[in-house]
């Protein structure tokens, strides 16, 4: 359709059969006429369209047939060698062991630190009991702000294909 209009100067295109589901609720208020069902806002459709799919080349889940004839993405990378002189500077940089074994020690060390802190506001916390089993129990209201908050980070959405599945365009 964004094709179709590609010539167009007007505002509003007829919307014809085409569906927008991965569109979310504020790109398809944009989109949509304000009065008119069978009218579409051409340029926003535009831009909704052409940010997924520059969204799914990204993450890998889209591609352009014949795109790797024009350069390999590999021959920007770094070589491992160059990686490994880089390594320690960039890890001080941001604060972490530049070696495995101090990164798994540092991580284990903060997982022990959190995991104790856990403990000694257990007795206070409300939310959380011990059931028969012995396991924990996050008491209803707690599991729901949880669902709540999942769910308006995004996370409540279906999952689409996960990267580099064989999901790609097909020629016109």
């Amino acid at each position: 359709m964004v094709r179709e209009h590609q010539h167009s100067h007007a505002d509003w295109i007829p919307k014809g059969k085409m569906r927008l589901p991965f569109a979310s609720v504020r790109w398809r208020k944009l989109i949509q006429h304000p009065e008119e069902a069978t009218l579409w806002n051409r340029r926003q459709l535009e831009i909704c369209v052409l940010s997924q799919v520059a969204e799914q080349l990204e993450v890998g889940n889209l591609c352009v047939a014949g795109s790797d004839s024009f350069s390999d993405p590999r021959q920007q990378l770094l070589s491992w060698e160059e990686c490994e002189q880089r390594l320690p500077e960039y890890c001080e940089r941001i604060g972490i062991p530049a070696t495995a074994d101090e990164f798994v020690k540092e991580l284990r060390r903060q997982l022990q630190e959190k995991a104790e802190a856990v403990d000694r506001g257990f007795p206070t916390n409300a939310e959380v009991t011990i059931g028969k089993d012995g396991e924990p129990v996050l008491r209803k209201s707690a599991a729901q702000q949880i669902t709540d908050t999942g769910r308006k980070a995004g996370f409540g959405r279906p999952a689409g294909p996960s990267r580099g599945s064989s999901v790609a365009t097909r020629p016109p």
